[in-house]
């Protein structure tokens, strides 16, 4: 069930897929993102979520090996282990923390709780700076302070700490699954809800049913959430290839990659 890349030299640009349905080849390569430096991106280090390839690099991987034992006490049938640890593994490799390395955040963080932006009438500079500065998103789960309080109930966590983030984005992935409970969805379509909440939270909730909960619908006109969708897919299928990580029965993958990559309509 898990997907495989093989460049070839020969076909440069055209890698082939195994374990993939064949719709996501097709919709990739019709789509309007078709184009040379798309192609190339096959070939890079870096994972490539559009067509659900993994680069060399994988820090947030290692760090779902070092917390693999509490990710998996932690799985349950609303938050499935494979998919909290798909979260961790997407988070983690953020830019922001390259090669794992918390230097950037730490230096992010303390700026922003020590000193104020000091010309306030660069309005533009001044949203940046409490975006990036005094509100970064923080740790292998890539939570804001903010949003981490409120996923406690109290007090401010120490987004720095490993166990810590990953006990909290496994509450924001349950909050998430509470909440779609209601909508009558089906498991397959849960679960695409929780790979986009990684990053959105219960603003995916709140998109859906403002397409009156047609999910196909909400996902044709938010590529951003697509690309959520890929990103959450690439790094589940590389753990079922590769650990003793299952995906839930009743998983519908390959309409999972359907919807994640259905190509953009241009305007």
């Amino acid at each position: 069930m898990a997907l495989t890349l093989i460049s070839s030299t020969a076909q440069l640009g055209k890698p082939e897929f195994y374990s993939k349905s064949q719709v996501l080849y097709a919709q990739y390569y019709a789509s309007v993102y078709n184009n040379v430096d798309q192609r190339l991106q096959a070939y890079l280090p870096w994972p490539n979520f559009a067509t659900g390839g993994m680069g060399w690099y994988r820090h947030g991987l290692r760090e779902v090996a070092s917390n693999a034992r509490l990710i998996k006490a932690l799985g349950d049938d609303r938050v499935p282990a494979i998919l909290l640890a798909a979260a961790i593994a997407n988070q983690g490799g953020s830019a922001q923390r390259p090669f794992g390395i918390d230097a950037i955040e730490r230096l992010q963080y303390w700026l922003g709780s020590n000193f104020d932006w000091p010309l306030p009438q660069w309005e533009w500079a001044a949203a940046r700076w409490h975006q990036y500065v005094e509100e970064p998103s923080i740790g292998i789960a890539q939570l804001l302070p903010d949003e981490a309080q409120r996923l406690r109930g109290f007090g401010r966590p120490n987004l720095f700490d490993d166990r810590t983030s990953i006990r909290l984005m496994y509450a924001k992935l349950a909050a998430v699954s509470r909440a779609a409970e209601s909508l009558g969805l089906n498991q397959t379509q849960r679960f695409i809800l929780l790979a986009i909440g990684n990053n959105d939270g219960l603003g995916t909730i709140q998109r859906l049913v403002a397409y009156d909960r047609d999910l196909e619908r909400y996902l044709a006109d938010h590529p951003q959430s697509r690309t959520q969708i890929a990103k959450i897919m690439t790094f589940v299928d590389y753990l079922a290839k590769h650990g003793d990580w299952t995906l839930p029965d009743g998983i519908n993958r390959d309409y999972i990659w359907s919807l994640a990559s259905r190509p953009v309509v241009a305007p």
